[in-house]
């Protein structure tokens, strides 16, 4: 019984798996039999072209393997060499806008007006500083103009007398080299006053001493640092403020040195920082450095960038990251990217003569380098071996680069061409 059952087993399997085998044939029959109407050549023959030289076999497919594979081509086309160069870059402040406030007498903070963050005009009053500096050189120029008024009054006095030639020349002279000496002791106090900032002469007349002065801003801008405090003592060693105005900005790039012959002044960068990945901000290069730095073999170059927006989205220190737009000036000939079949040691497109006749062409292009989705030819001992105008086929082509009865039309061709 047990026999019986075994053997029903075996008979059952061994169909299971012929079944299996048959299906499998009859799928492969199907698969080769697609393959054979989708890849099939009708015809072949040798070519030259007369502009480029280039020798090699031309074959045609048959219009319904020309229709299976759906083949598209687009034109070889010849423009102006144009691409982008990349860089990483930094914003910094414009240092022709950047200051440090500090006073120009040593004294007391007393008031403090303005603070980090805030805008100012220029004039603007940013604190004020209580001064025995200050007092003294107004009491100095009191002194000097008192004594200046009555050294006046003498030498008026004696130049009476002298033009009635009552007194003599030497006492005449005297009295003018006093009267001189006293009005150059008030030219030097009131220098003194305008090196301390003090400019209200006027105030002075009335024998008014003030010792406390304002630090104003020089500059419209926004305070960036306030290093003053109130009570401390301030110098003119010693800054108060850092004002800078942010309306202007400079973006600093490492450019390599083999790209920086594409680099001029005046040139427009485009750039992105890394805080708004959906806005692109522009600048104007206007500094080129004078040397490479050794290590990376970059060259400094400097941008200057308008920030004029009321929120003052570009701040000091940020990344971005950023591009170029370089024109050589010179012509190029030029294949679409997805036309190129990359074989390692060769590079290909296919070349549409007519109507399903194609031409393998071996090219050679810089994969590296892309221009709005074309390919950049190069010459190869002379020669291009594409022109423009030329169609070349963009889709299908791994379909005709891998079968095997295309590939040696592709053999014969780098036969021939590889003592060129």
């Amino acid at each position: 019984m047990k026999r019986d059952k075994l053997i029903i087993i075996l008979i059952l399997g061994v169909s299971i798996l012929y079944s299996a085998c048959t299906t499998k044939e009859k799928s492969d029959d199907k698969m080769d039999k697609s393959k054979s109407e989708l890849l099939n050549i009708e015809s072949s023959s040798e070519y030259k072209d007369p502009k480029t030289k280039f020798k090699g076999k031309t074959f045609k497919l048959s219009s319904k393997s020309s229709s299976l594979l759906g083949m598209r081509t687009e034109k070889v086309i010849v423009e102006e060499e144009k691409f982008s160069l990349h860089f990483t870059g930094k914003l910094a402040y414009n240092q022709d806008t950047l200051s440090l406030i500090t006073t120009k007498q040593n004294g007391i903070v007393r008031d403090i007006y303005k603070t980090i963050g805030d805008l100012v005009g220029t004039g603007e009053n940013l604190l004020r500083v209580e001064s025995t500096q200050l007092g003294k050189a107004q009491q100095d120029y009191l002194n000097s103009l008192a004594l200046l008024r009555e050294a006046e009054k003498n030498f008026n006095r004696v130049n009476v007398l002298y033009q009635k030639r009552i007194i003599s020349e030497n006492e005449y002279l005297k009295e003018m080299s006093n009267y001189r000496v006293h009005k150059n002791h008030v030219l030097s106090a009131e220098n003194e006053l305008r090196l301390l900032g003090f400019t209200d002469l006027y105030q002075l007349s009335f024998r008014t001493i003030n010792s406390f002065i304002e630090l104003r801003s020089p500059l419209n801008g926004t305070i960036i640092e306030r290093y003053a405090n109130l009570g401390e003592m301030i110098s003119p060693n010693k800054p108060a403020y850092k004002i800078a105005d942010l309306s202007t900005l400079w973006l600093f790039m490492d450019i390599y040195e083999k790209d920086f012959r594409f680099i001029n002044l005046g040139q427009k960068v485009l750039f992105t920082p890394v805080s708004y990945q959906d806005k692109e901000f522009y600048g104007t290069i206007d500094y080129l450095n004078s040397e490479v730095t050794g290590n990376s073999r970059t060259i400094k170059v400097r941008a200057i960038v308008k920030n004029n927006d009321r929120k003052r989205l570009l701040l000091p220190n940020m990344y971005v990251k950023g591009r170029i737009e370089v024109s050589t000036g010179k012509k190029v000939t030029l294949i679409p990217v997805s036309a190129l079949i990359d074989a390692g040691n060769r590079q290909y497109v296919f070349v549409e003569k007519k109507k399903n006749k194609l031409e393998p062409r071996e090219v050679n292009v810089d994969t590296g380098r892309i221009i709005n989705n074309y390919y950049i030819v190069k010459e190869k001992k002379g020669i291009k071996n594409v022109k423009e105008g030329d169609s070349v086929i963009v889709n299908a082509n791994f379909l005709l680069d891998s079968e095997s009865q295309y590939r040696k039309y592709i053999q014969e061709t780098e036969i021939k061409n590889a003592d060129k």
